[in-house]
């Protein structure tokens, strides 16, 4: 029995978590014609607090973009609205750290797009983050900014069950793309020690 002030909805998935995998999960199933709710705690996508500054290091700074991650891209209906946003780099360089002298450069721009059918680009995770959204938005997924999903049940048959807020959603496939520490990851299938990979990488925005 749920209280008055509960509403009920039903979903066939529900996607936890609006940063880049959840956004494209959420895109490709509704472009696939999946009915889709996509909750993210955040009041804005691609920003902190929705007042267009830039999102905090948290949310990560550059990405490079491949070509074939550029045809991923299209295929969600992305591409157009991540290049628009995005910087298209002219080449690679490596160079020796003391002297600065160039070592290697791998040519980018119209030579990679000529070469691999695609587009190499950067962008900001920010910038990637809007323009998934809008595609999510166009594929026609329910998207919620401003919503914590506060619990989650996955029994072992029937639907999902979900408490965002006042509101009580059933779903059919539940996809949790809330981050390295997921609360609702933990809840459903307990503790998992993170592992270093013994790697660190250094980056900034110019």
């Amino acid at each position: 029995m749920t209280a008055s002030s509960e509403v009920a909805t039903s979903t066939q998935v529900l996607v936890v978590g609006g940063g880049i995998a959840g956004l494209a999960t959420a895109t490709a199933l509704a472009r696939s014609g999946w009915q889709v709710l996509l909750a993210e705690r955040r009041p804005a996508f691609g920003v902190a607090g929705g007042d267009g500054a830039l999102p905090p290091p948290a949310l990560g700074a550059g990405i490079q973009i491949s070509p074939n991650a550029s045809k991923c891209l299209t295929a969600l209906g992305a591409l157009d609205a991540v290049a628009a946003r995005a910087f298209r780099p002219a080449a690679a360089c490596l160079r020796e750290g003391r002297s600065g002298r160039m070592i290697y450069r791998a040519a980018l721009g119209a030579a990679a797009e000529a070469r691999w059918g695609a587009p190499y680009l950067h962008v900001h995770r920010g910038d990637l983050a809007a323009a998934l959204a809008e595609a999510a938005a166009a594929a026609g997924a329910d998207l919620r900014p401003g919503t914590a999903v506060d619990e989650v049940t996955a029994p072992g048959a029937g639907p999902v069950r979900a408490r965002l807020g006042q509101i009580l959603v059933e779903a059919d496939l539940l996809v949790l793309a809330d981050g390295l520490g997921s609360r609702l990851r933990t809840a459903l299938f307990g503790e998992a020690p993170r592992r270093f990979t013994g790697q660190t990488a250094w980056r900034a925005v110019l």
